[in-house]
């Protein structure tokens, strides 16, 4: 399986260039605990290769991916409400019906399956 590695070399305690957990938690308060997450699954070691972690990369990463691309989309969309929508929630589809019944697609309940998911993994 892949490694962390840090300078060009696998971590480890001995050459003393891990990440200890006073430097994860101040890029959690840099990055929030999302955004390092985030780098930890995306640019971590998948199969058999290695992944370099750095400074540069979680920059780089959380201001490339999570910032720009993400940010945008929400600005956009937003934008996009705004301008097709006039800010005039009569024409934002919704949920609910005019009669205020909660609209369901057979099969697909989406909030009654989140919160199905929810109670298991509390209940585990």
């Amino acid at each position: 399986h892949g490694f962390w590695v840090r300078n060009g070399k696998k971590m480890s305690k001995s050459l003393g260039n891990f990440v200890d957990i006073d430097s994860l938690g101040k890029y959690k308060e840099m990055y929030g605990l999302d955004g390092l997450r985030y780098y930890l699954v995306t640019q971590g070691p998948i199969g058999m290769n290695d992944a370099n972690f750095s400074d540069y990369s979680l920059f780089n990463t959380y201001n490339v991916n999570l910032v720009n691309t993400l940010g945008n989309c929400a600005a956009r969309t937003t934008a996009m409400i705004n301008k097709y929508y006039k800010g005039d929630d009569a024409g934002v589809p919704s949920e609910f019906d005019e009669n205020g019944n909660r609209i369901e697609i057979e099969g697909f309940d989406w909030p009654t399956i989140t919160a199905e998911a929810t109670k298991k993994v509390e209940d585990a």
